[in-house]
């Protein structure tokens, strides 16, 4: 999940930067309506990066992952019991939490 989010907010910030140069470098020399439509969809870009914070989740998945992981090597060497990494489980959940949005004023 965590390269999925990466790879989506590496998208968005190419579109980003591609439609918004796209825009700036094309007015005066193409119909004003569709220059709009590429800023708008550079802004919307910046927009979904920003207010979904999709870097910060990644991090945070990531971090929940190697927390279970290093529960259940713990467990297959005998450290740790079933219970234990049901509760790394759990904690990893609990960090990842559900999708927020931020509002950027």
């Amino acid at each position: 999940m965590a390269g999925r989010l990466r790879m989506i907010h590496v998208g968005l910030g190419v579109s980003a930067t591609f439609f918004t140069l796209l825009a700036a470098s094309q007015i005066g020399f193409i119909n004003n309506e569709v220059a709009r439509i590429f800023a708008f969809l550079g802004a919307f870009s910046v927009a979904l990066m920003t207010a979904f914070s999709i870097v910060t989740k990644a991090n945070v998945t990531l971090s929940a992952f190697r927390h279970l992981n290093g529960a259940v090597m713990a467990y297959n060497n005998n450290q740790k019991s079933k219970e234990e990494v049901i509760r790394a489980w759990e904690e990893g959940e609990e960090k990842i939490g559900g999708v927020s949005y931020q509002s950027i004023r």
